[in-house]
């Protein structure tokens, strides 16, 4: 066995491995732990890496990064492992990119005790490659495996950016990607499969037109107010600055506060129309183009630190603007109010039950947020 410590974008790792493949990953502090530990016993620390370990850390940095890859495809070495890990190790990675699975069911398929998964799970030598991030703990918790709830989050969000969109080149849903969102929801989930079934097709189209700052601007406009007094308020600002449409970063950069005002912008909305143009003229409102390459969480963290402008807002342009397929906006009132509906609650859910529940409709979270929106038209 051989082993050596190379960087990636969850810190230092340890990658050890035989002759068949990679038997061990060992991220963060630990890594070094576990360099001392491999020295101590005699493991040689390798100068120069054999082809698949190359291949397999540089498919592994590419999908850290926000680049999606087939992990599946790096070869592993389970020479030592015992025969339940092997048969969890086949159990996992049969289990579909972007998905979850419940403890309790995943470890009945497997012929254990829940107990008996959950130590396995823990004491799993490839995080990542052996994606254990899929299955979920007690009552859908995240981060009950090892690495946290944030960790296994990153690792679902990665995977869900390998799925194909939900809409086709003109904007409109793509009926083979839709029907495969369907029946995964109905069958993971009955009670949402029930709505899906008074509901109907699935219609959300991507809005067209608008750069990301005209998009963004809108957003900001239209917060806590009807969309006729959005309209009324973007009518004015036009008509003040003189130019069609959202005015331009470096005129609203210039503007003083009285014309801001004077167009029916509050002081807090004048002040995030004011930072939303210094994050513009700085190159820091990415493209359409740019956005589309990015994953969601690096979105979410490149807008909001733009004054004004919140999870919600930028969930609204992960769905409305770039279709992405895995998005529920937890603080949605219309989504919990559809949820309470459709699941015959007599109360609104609070966010951490929406968000487990919210589990099972993985990697087809945003299709199910739909149908939340959509039960509330129900009669």
């Amino acid at each position: 066995m051989a082993f050596a410590i190379l960087e990636t974008p969850l810190g230092p790792c340890a990658v050890e491995w035989g002759e068949a493949g990679v038997q061990r990953l060992t991220f963060g502090r630990d890594a070094e732990l576990r360099r001392q530990r491999l020295a101590a016993r005699g493991a040689a620390e390798a100068a120069r890496l054999p082809r698949f370990v190359r291949e397999a850390v540089g498919r592994l940095r590419k999908h850290l990064s926000g680049g999606p890859q087939d992990l599946a495809a790096v070869p592993l070495d389970f020479a030592r492992a015992s025969p339940p890990l092997r048969a969890l190790a086949d159990l996992l990675r049969a289990t579909p990119s972007g998905a979850t699975v419940e403890a309790g069911a995943f470890a009945a398929r497997l012929g254990l005790a829940e107990a008996q998964l959950r130590r396995l799970l823990a004491r799993n030598p490839l995080p990542v490659l052996l994606p254990g991030h899929r299955v979920l703990g007690p009552e859908g918790q995240l981060g009950a495996w090892g690495g946290g709830e944030l960790l296994q989050e990153r690792l679902l969000g990665l995977e869900s950016m390998a799925h194909p969109p939900l809409h086709a080149g003109d904007g409109q849903p793509a009926a083979p990607r839709v029907e495969e969102a369907l029946d995964s929801l109905r069958r993971r989930d009955p009670a949402l499969g029930d709505v899906i079934q008074q509901v109907g097709p699935y219609r959300l189209s991507l809005r067209r037109g608008h750069s990301p700052y005209e998009a963004l601007a809108r957003s900001i406009v239209g917060q806590q107010i009807s969309g006729r007094a959005a309209q009324a308020i973007l009518a004015r600002l036009a008509s003040v600055f003189g130019t069609p449409g959202v005015p331009p970063p470096e005129r609203i950069r210039q503007a003083p506060d009285g014309q801001l005002r004077a167009a029916g912008l509050s002081a807090g909305k004048a002040r995030a129309f004011r930072d939303l143009a210094a994050h513009a003229l700085a190159g820091q409102v990415p493209g359409w183009a740019a956005l589309r390459r990015w994953p969601d969480e690096r979105i979410l963290a490149t807008l909001t630190r733009i004054h004004g402008i919140g999870r919600w807002t930028v969930e609204m342009v992960l769905l409305f603007r770039l279709g992405r397929p895995d998005v529920l906006p937890l603080g949605d009132l219309g989504i919990r109010k559809g949820y309470a509906r459709a699941l015959g609650r007599g109360r609104l859910p609070s966010t951490r039950e929406l968000q487990r529940r919210g589990w099972r409709w993985r990697p087809f979270r945003s299709v199910a947020s739909w149908y939340l929106w959509r039960a509330l038209e129900l009669p």
